[in-house]
């Protein structure tokens, strides 16, 4: 059972490191994005 458990706790950080790294990635092509969109709107 500890060993399974520890398994899942591994694969959950997995996801939850990735989960984050893909939020990280998406906020800064966020900021991209609203930069372009702040110069278009500035036209």
């Amino acid at each position: 059972m500890i060993i399974i458990l520890r398994i899942d706790l591994v694969i959950v950080l997995i996801v939850f490191v990735l989960a984050f790294a893909k939020a990280e990635y998406f906020k800064n092509s966020l900021k991209k994005n609203d930069l372009y969109k702040i110069k278009v709107i500035l036209k």
